[in-house]
């Protein structure tokens, strides 16, 4: 009984032992703002399983980890060159520190590819996936990527191209442990994850891409199969799967030979470079989305666009609490809903050449017939280029029906707008449309999914839609959101706000990945103040309604603070017991 209770003992420690030696990709930093645990981000909601390698190296989970072909609520903006910081974890919670067993030494690589949904199913396995970045062994600092990851804190740092096209996409971590590469059989252990981002570009750029797992590595690659044990070691390391790409329209050099790997999508047509350029002319800049986190580029590290050095961000990077995104994280509520609100009486950013082609389109309006049109007035800068109409001239509409005009080369000279048959006068307000504007809007908001955006314009798909934070949403814990309660003035009424209250709490840790579930647990504080109020026979309410209570997540610098006088901390603790057992 005595042997078989301690026989159960060992396997609880060795099984204990082997979950800290693994790791979770847990918190997404987009320009050092901390996006919040768990929060954008595809994770196995198991927490026996979620820091454990993949199995096997043709498993579709090799794309994004267990539970990587589910969408998750939310999408984090960031913008073309952005920093994106992955934070790592043995502890998935935080409530120890440490990142990755430091034998567990290797590679990194960061992979991206564009979806038509960030939140959807079933999108991240197979063709589109492109390497952004990868290091293997530094030979200048004797170290491994990995080693080089957990000195910065569990910290690995890669900037997005500055040239790829605006949109949805998945962003891949992706580390290898050698530790177990030489074993029989041989376990080269990946460990992924896959946060999803919203991208906001004025680029135009497709690179090549691959598909994941299919074509991309083997068990027989010598990238896989290295031997980090011999002395010395046999370097440069080979290291796997494509070259990264850099963002100036080849593949990044690589500094170690590579091992062959298959490209379903090896270059688009017959170009000879890693990107597909879209057709030629300028972009205007992008409507910034109205809910999009504002990040300021200074505060990003040194790292090149191509991510070449990702370990300038601030070393003493920290533990992050499980509080969420703060408020300047998007609404996913709005996610189905069209931008016209936002746009069509946002004369500077959404009314331009491309769109004023499509209603010339529609009346037919040819502009060779006008030998002589007068010029747009200057009060109506921003109006589409179609709108003829000025200050001083009254401009015939029959020229709809293939009518040419008078002369029209004195500004002052009246245009006997009679021939037109109903047509009504053009406004002279920049700030309004005429009513085919607003069909040919329409129009294009019912087709713009199908038809891919203008080189010259951005159309409205080129704002973010989707995975952005609910309207009315006071608490984030990873990707659910508590909202308000109803107001009530009596006694059935506050009892009733209390019920709603618990009932969403439940969901809230019924929802709550392994990073944790803090904020629910501060969640249930408002409850229970409901609760002590109704008690109290207080029936109006409820208190502080409508009041955010979703802490502001620490940021990378206080984040890697946090993290080092933890580790400070477990140190003195070790030194401690140390000398303790000397005196005994």
């Amino acid at each position: 009984m005595h042997i078989t209770a301690a026989k159960s003992t060992l396997a609880a420690l060795a099984l204990l032992g082997s979950v800290q030696a693994h790791t979770r990709f847990t918190t997404l930093f987009v320009d050092g703002q901390n996006q919040g645990d768990g929060v954008c981000i595809r994770m196995d909601m198991n927490a026996n399983t979620c820091n454990s390698p993949i199995a096997g190296s043709q498993s579709p989970e090799m794309a994004c980890g267990r539970d990587g072909e589910k969408g998750v609520a939310r999408v984090c903006p960031a913008k073309a060159g952005s920093t994106l910081t992955f934070e790592f974890r043995e502890w998935v919670d935080g409530s120890r520190p440490g990142a990755i067993n430091p034998q567990h030494e290797g590679p990194c690589a960061v992979y991206m590819k564009k979806v038509e949904s960030g939140i959807a199913d079933n999108n991240a396995a197979g063709d589109g996936w492109f390497k952004i970045w990868d290091e293997g062994f530094d030979e200048a600092a004797g170290k491994w990527c990995i080693n080089k990851m957990i000195d910065n804190n569990g910290h690995l740092s890669v900037n997005v191209p500055s040239d790829i096209e605006a949109g949805y996409y998945l962003v891949r971590p992706e580390l290898l442990a050698l530790h177990a590469a030489q074993d029989s059989p041989r376990d080269p252990q990946f460990y992924v994850g896959c946060a999803q981002i919203y991208l906001e570009s004025t680029g135009s750029a497709k690179p090549a891409t691959i598909t994941i797992p299919e074509n991309y590595v083997d068990i027989s690659m010598p990238g896989l199969t290295f031997n980090i044990y011999s002395k010395p070691l046999a370097l440069p390391y080979p290291m796997y799967g494509p070259s990264a790409y850099n963002g100036g329209g080849t593949s990044a050099t690589a500094t170690t030979p590579r091992s062959p790997v298959s490209s379903s999508s090896a270059v688009a047509s017959s170009s000879t470079s890693d990107y597909v350029q879209a057709s030629e002319g300028t972009t205007p800049d992008a409507p910034a989305p109205s809910d999009a986190v504002e990040t300021d580029s200074t505060a990003t590290d040194d790292a090149g666009t191509d991510g070449s050095d990702a370990y300038d961000t601030p070393a003493n990077f920290v533990e992050v609490d499980d509080t969420q995104a703060d408020d300047d994280e998007v609404d996913e509520t709005d996610a189905n809903e069209t931008q016209t609100d936002n746009t069509e009486d946002d004369d500077s950013t959404e009314v331009d050449a491309g769109e004023g082609d499509a209603e010339a389109d529609d009346t037919e309006v040819d502009d060779s017939q006008d030998d002589g049109a007068e010029e747009d007035d200057a009060e109506a800068d921003d109006t589409s280029d179609d709108d003829p109409s000025d200050d001083d001239t009254e401009v015939d509409d029959s020229q709809v029906d293939g009518a040419e005009d008078d002369d029209t080369s004195d500004d002052d000279t009246e245009v006997d707008d009679s021939q037109d048959d109903g047509a009504e006068e053009d406004d002279a307000e920049a700030d309004d449309t005429s009513d085919d504007e607003c069909n040919a809007e329409e129009s294009e908001d019912d087709s713009e999914g199908d038809e891919p955006a203008s080189s010259s314009s951005y159309s409205r798909r080129d704002v973010q839609i989707e995975g952005l934070k609910p309207e009315g949403c006071i608490m984030v814990n990873a990707n659910w959101c508590g909202f308000e309660v109803k107001s009530y003035s009596d006694e059935n009424g506050c009892w009733s706000a209390s019920a709603d209250c618990w009932t969403q709490s439940r969901a809230c840790f019924d929802q709550a990945p392994p990073t944790g579930a803090k904020n629910c647990d501060l969640w249930n504080d408002k409850c229970n103040n409901l609760d002590d109020t109704c008690n109290a026979k207080q029936f109006t309410g409820p208190p502080n309604a409508g009041k955010d209570l979703t802490p502001t997540p620490p940021d990378l610098a206080e984040t890697a603070s946090r993290k080092l006088m933890a580790l400070v901390k477990k140190h003195e603790s070790h030194v401690m017991r140390r000398a303790y057992r000397a005196r005994h």
